[in-house]
């Protein structure tokens, strides 16, 4: 359809009988010989100017079908003269009412668009009978093709739901096998985490048991020995307090307390022999603690 709807009383079929002559002065040079003048096609110019500025790629011919009164008669889409001479005053129109928007008054533009344009449509223009019979059967050879057509489409498109569907299904079981396959996965190191932990904590404890079974306190140890491994937790205690010097501080003496309430002291500034002290049970408290 045309981008504007054109009521009859934009558009007159006449025919040619009833035309004045001064109306068809243009026709007898578009007549070919043997070829009759049957109608005229008066058409407004405000109609021409629609069609022009029309988006569509609609034929001139289409459009001049679509307004013909009652559908009285169809112009054959093959008519090339029609297609022409509708293209020729379309353009014609448009380029003089450029010309009356620049110069012209709201009036002259009113009355150009009010009058009409001749079309003459001569007898090969106009589809027969037999023609539009063909065409009728065109059409609804086109119909049932198309009709068959949308049935495969309705096919492929339930074929495609039944897919998708499928491929929802796939999707969700495939999700929930992952699903699955890490939960299982986080349980194994969970699992493994904890005998990890149980095997550890039995390797502290086999330590722990060695070490006593093995290391006597160091009360049952002589003198010399308590010398020794007082130095040597001297010498570890200063290089674990190593930083202590960057606040100023300098370690003086180390103070312990066995498991029967023994106190020791260790200067680090003294020589070995006179390094290591004992002091009597009654002078500290039962708590073990380290003093700097």
């Amino acid at each position: 359809m045309s981008d504007a709807t054109v009521s009859s009383e934009n558009v007159k079929l006449l025919i040619n009988g009833n035309l004045p002559s001064n109306m068809l002065s243009y026709v007898a040079e578009q007549a070919v010989s043997g070829d009759q003048v049957m109608y005229c096609m008066a058409i407004h110019n405000s109609v021409l100017l629609q069609w022009y500025n029309s988006k569509s790629k609609q034929k001139y011919v289409d459009f001049l079908n679509e307004i013909i009164p009652n559908g009285s008669i169809k112009v054959k889409r093959t008519s090339s003269r029609i297609e022409d001479r509708l293209r020729y005053q379309c353009s014609q129109v448009s380029q003089q009412i450029k010309k009356l928007n620049l110069k012209g008054s709201k009036a002259k533009r009113v009355t150009f668009l009010n009058n009409m344009s001749k079309v003459s449509i001569l007898a090969s223009d106009v589809a027969t009978a037999a023609e539009m019979e063909q065409e009728i059967q065109r059409f609804k050879i086109a119909l049932q093709e198309m009709h068959v057509r949308l049935d495969n489409l309705n096919v492929e498109l339930e074929e495609w739901k039944k897919q998708f569907h499928n491929l929802e299904k796939e999707k969700e079981l495939l999700f929930n096998e992952m699903r699955n396959q890490k939960d299982l996965e986080i349980s194994n190191v969970v699992h493994e985490n904890e005998e990890m932990r149980k095997y550890v904590r039995k390797l502290e404890k086999k330590s722990e048991d060695n070490c006593s079974s093995v290391i006597k306190n160091i009360g049952d140890l002589s003198k010399w020995q308590q010398k020794r491994r007082m130095q040597a937790l001297c010498t570890r205690a200063q290089k674990a307090l190593w930083f202590a010097k960057h606040f100023g501080l300098k370690l003086e003496r180390l103070e312990f307390l066995d498991s029967n309430g023994q106190k020791y002291g260790w200067s680090t500034s003294s020589s070995l022999g006179a390094n290591i002290s004992s002091f009597p049970r009654n002078t500290i408290n039962s708590r073990n603690h380290t003093s700097i």
